[in-house]
């Protein structure tokens, strides 16, 4: 069974009690809302005729024990929902951005919206906006309560109701086709925008503002355009809606004294269906002018429950020893989703233990490919990659990260201490972050920095250089079994590069199976094996001497 789906199912099953209590909560609310009027017909049908001070105070008393109650459970039923939308914020949270770090490597597109969605939907249900739906099935039961109190007001309580309901649909209908088209093209801006912040230094090196200044102003027009007319459409009805609510007091008011001077209704009576009308007729008008924020709620629910219950891109996988570093790599073939031809095709070798493999071949050859497959980032489509017999790709991922080390082609280090960052964000042994700091030999230049390990990366300066070493330890760290290396020269320099010889000899030296890709054929010569990719197949394999000559 789908974990996600089954998380989600419990996610709402549980929630359906909560939201039960703030169910329980509304109705008590509202049945305590007819103390008002209550009181007011009481005070002028029988209080003021009878001149009855007594029986004034205790209706005074029982009518403010009644409102304090009323505040206690208004105050509760905010927390209920309140509560609930933090804990279903929680509970999604954490599957929605493991799902998201998975499928962002596959080309998904609404990864990043996932959190956002979340926020949405938590803003929602502990907003006001929402008690318009908990109060809405009380209209009934206001109406009800008119008619008893006469039946003409009924009737006027009646068709005003069902005016304001038409609206409240006649919105929806008008309002919902811009807002979904304003929030697609937002979240499309969103993303672009992200790209271009992503690429800020191109940007200003190459005079690229302008243009993408421009493409995200008519992109945001767009959106605004969308969103002016919803809300021009939603505050046309909201502000027709208003004057229809007044229009309706003023009947109330007028056809109930007419009933009062022709002595066929109290004027208690009818100040009461005035008020509980004014309160009955209060969810629909609430429910217009919240339309917008519920229409987001349910666009952002719908796309999480589409999201959540796709199927998991890893199959799962029972916890499997510590491997030794053996790489089996059988007739690996991979075609990005929506290509037709393969990026690679036909790769196979084998690594024993402490082996190490240097790949090169030109640019687009398919080096940096072949890495991410062979860490297991990426499913092959057809073929495997094992490590000591076991399918990468299907390794528990939580698990493979203690065994494996990997340092992409662009390398970018967490907002975090440098520490947090070598210690891949998790728990801090200092032991192990030294040692992997030596063992890349970027231990002195760490204590140089200005607060050594505890250096800051997102406040602190680092060169191209500097934050790629401190990423190689990262990769060494814990003593993995396997690590790839993506063009670690990159931004090195001569230390950097004698550093960078230094690792292929510990590594060769404690067993570790290092796979390295590079454009550099004499930064080959540590390895045991050298592959040359071209055109995404294996042009040549073998010793480093047979290869480079």
């Amino acid at each position: 069974m789908n974990e996600n789906k089954k998380t989600l199912g419990e996610l709402l099953n549980a929630s359906y009690s909560a939201f039960g209590y703030a169910i329980g909560f509304s109705c008590l609310v509202n049945l305590l809302m007819l103390t008002a009027p209550i009181y007011m017909l009481q005070v002028f049908d029988r209080v003021l005729p009878s001149q009855s001070s007594d029986t004034l105070v205790y209706l005074t008393i029982i009518a403010i024990l009644a409102i304090i109650v009323y505040g206690i459970l208004d105050i509760a039923r905010a927390q209920v929902l309140t509560r609930v939308s933090w804990w279903i914020d929680n509970k999604l949270s954490p599957i929605a951005l493991a799902k998201s770090l998975d499928h962002t490597l596959l080309g998904g597109s609404y990864a990043a919206q996932s959190l956002a969605d979340i926020t949405t939907l938590r803003q929602f249900l502990s907003s006001p906006s929402i008690y318009a739906f908990f109060d809405a099935p009380w209209i009934i039961i206001f109406l009800i309560v008119i008619f008893l109190l006469s039946f003409p007001l009924g009737i006027i309580a009646t068709l005003g109701a069902i005016v304001l309901l038409s609206l409240a649909i006649l919105n929806e209908k008008v309002s919902r086709k811009p807002l979904e088209q304003a929030n697609t093209l937002h979240m499309n801006n969103q993303e672009s925008i992200s790209n271009s912040i992503r690429q800020a230094e191109c940007i200003q090196a190459m005079g690229m503002m302008s243009p993408i200044v421009s493409k995200w102003l008519h992109n945001n027009e767009a959106v605004l355009a969308m969103q002016c007319t919803a809300s021009d459409r939603s505050g046309i009805v909201l502000s027709f809606s208003k004057s229809i609510r007044l229009i309706l007091q003023i009947l109330i008011l007028g056809v109930g004294a007419y009933y009062v001077i022709n002595g066929e209704l109290t004027s208690g009576a009818m100040l009461a269906a005035s008020i509980i009308m004014g309160r009955a007729l209060a969810p629909a008008e609430q429910a217009i002018g919240a339309w917008k924020q519920a229409i987001n709620a349910l666009q952002a629910y719908r796309r999480l429950q589409h999201y959540l219950s796709q199927p998991e891109t890893r199959p799962p996988e029972i916890l499997l020893p510590k491997p030794q570093g053996r790489i089996d790599v059988n007739n690996l073939l991979y075609i990005p989703a929506g290509a037709k031809k393969p990026v690679i095709q036909g790769v196979q070798f084998t690594l024993m233990p402490g082996e190490s493999l240097g790949i090169i071949g030109p640019s687009g050859s398919g080096k940096s490919t072949l890495a991410r497959l062979l860490v297991g980032i990426w499913p092959p489509t057809n073929g495997t990659v094992r490590l000591d017999g076991a399918n990468i790709y299907t390794w528990n991922r939580q698990d493979i990260g203690n065994h494996v080390g990997y340092l992409p082609q662009d390398t970018l280090l967490f907002k975090g201490s440098v520490k947090e960052n070598i210690a891949r964000m998790d728990k801090i042994e200092d032991a192990k972050i030294i040692s992997a700091a030596q063992f890349v030999g970027v231990h002195d230049m760490i204590l140089h920095l200005s607060h050594g390990y505890d250096t800051d990366t997102s406040r602190y300066h680092l060169s191209g250089g500097q934050a790629q070493r401190i990423a190689l330890a990262r990769a060494f760290y814990g003593s993995p079994a396997l690590v790839v290396l993506d063009e670690p020269e990159s931004n090195l320099d001569q230390e950097g590069l004698a550093a960078l010889e230094l690792i292929y000899k510990n590594a060769q030296k404690s067993g570790i199976t290092i796979i390295v890709v590079s454009q550099r054929p004499m930064l080959m010569k540590h390895c045991n094996k050298v592959l040359v990719m071209r055109d995404g197949h294996m042009e040549r394999f073998g010793l480093y001497a047979e290869i480079i000559r």
